[in-house]
């Protein structure tokens, strides 16, 4: 389903979160299509449940690109509960209070750990080049090499104790957060 941010009725965002939440539709891929370009708006469709977050001005050829992309991998997204958690096993993610914890016991990250964390989970499975991650984590205006990325994944890493080996790391691609044997 490709949705616009700003929608007659009702917003984007809340359809997607309506979509999500309801067990008959929340198999849907969702493409967000919108001048919404902002760092808060690109994480709240990510949030939210988007598979995908394209901001004007774009071409057809690429939308249709991404189409393909998005209906290529599957349904790899993991949606949040209605409570704004996700999680892996032990692993919970809030994105409602931007928490995260192991076990029950809370997680020191910084808010790149937090938001490489819930993209990574939201989308587990799916490999996001570290353009991908600089594109959807670090704000537009801060100037930062893909060397970043690494250096903020292991640190997140060390933070994750027994789940740090579910942040894989495929050479030449990037990074995905997937199940580990042995774990779950």
């Amino acid at each position: 389903m490709l949705l616009d941010v700003m929608m007659p009725g009702m917003s984007g965002f809340e359809m997607a979160k309506r979509l999500k939440e309801n067990e008959q539709t929340r198999h849907i891929p969702i493409i967000f299509l919108t001048a919404k370009d902002t760092e808060n708006d690109t994480l709240l469709g990510f949030a939210l449940g988007a598979d995908d977050y394209v901001t004007k001005p774009f071409s057809v050829r690429e939308v249709m690109a991404r189409v393909k992309a998005v209906l290529g991998r599957g349904s790899l997204h993991q949606p949040l509960h209605k409570d704004g958690s996700l999680e892996y096993d032990a692993l919970v993610v809030n994105a409602a209070n931007k928490t995260a914890c192991i076990d029950g016991d809370p997680i020191a990250l910084t808010r790149t750990e937090y938001e490489l964390l819930l993209l990574l989970l939201t989308h587990r499975g799916r490999v996001f080049s570290r353009q991908q991650l600089l594109d959807s984590v670090w704000p537009q205006d801060v100037i930062v090499t893909e060397r970043t990325v690494d250096v903020n994944i292991a640190r997140l890493r060390k933070k994750l104790g027994r789940y740090a080996a579910c942040l894989v790391s495929r050479t030449g691609f990037g990074y995905s957060f997937e199940e580990v044997r042995g774990e779950k």
